[in-house]
């Protein structure tokens, strides 16, 4: 047997409840839905729902207080959707928030940033790879991500014009292994090797 359908104007709690939340709307109050959901022990999403069903728009519905709340602890590195269910508010409203107030949002993560020192300090991306443990086309893609760009290890193929084959000769001479010379030219300790045997000077030093 089908739900009784209920008698023409009658009106349950919670649509008089609906309403008189629709009676209390100002466009100018601030926190307008925080107060409504602490009055009627509802959220401020379920305020939203009932304003919209009425055509009703709340922009933000947030204090000048809260909204400085959602922007702090935005930038001090809690994730959006943590904010939402703390202001119990969708998680575009936070954002709509921060876009208002000029926050940049997709901060790189904390291994991005780690990347982008230890590329900038020097090192190559495959030594990067391994500081990190990532493979590295990963490193190569969070680099990009963030606008760095990534040297070509070898320019011409086969050819390194930056390779001083003298300064080569001298620093193996002088002592320094072939990877050590290799991570200072950021190329492989196979293409030190070939230049210091061309020169004749190869000895047992790895």
């Amino acid at each position: 047997m089908g739900k009784r359908g209920r008698k023409p104007g009658f009106i349950t709690g919670n649509e008089t409840r609906d309403q008189k939340i629709v009676q209390e709307f100002n466009p100018k109050e601030y926190g307008i839905l925080t107060r409504l959901a602490h009055d009627y022990g509802v959220t401020k999403e379920r305020i939203r729902q009932i304003f919209q069903r009425h055509g009703i728009q709340v922009v933000h519905g947030f204090t000048p207080e809260e909204e400085a709340r959602i922007i702090q602890e935005y930038r001090a590195g809690v994730p959006i959707y943590k904010i939402a269910r703390k202001f119990q508010a969708a998680n575009r409203r936070i954002g709509k928030v921060l876009q208002d107030h000029g926050v940049s949002r997709g901060r790189p993560h904390p291994e991005d940033l780690e990347v982008a020192r230890l590329y900038h300090a020097g090192m190559s991306v495959e030594r990067v790879a391994r500081a990190i443990k990532r493979c590295p086309y990963t490193v190569r893609k969070r680099l990009a991500a963030m606008n760095i760009e990534v040297k070509a290890r070898f320019p011409i193929r086969g050819q390194r014009p930056d390779l001083n084959d003298q300064e080569i000769i001298q620093l193996y001479r002088a002592g320094m292994t072939y990877r050590d010379i290799a991570a200072k030219f950021n190329c492989s300790w196979k293409s030190i090797y070939n230049r210091i045997v061309k020169h004749g000077s190869v000895g047992s030093r790895g």
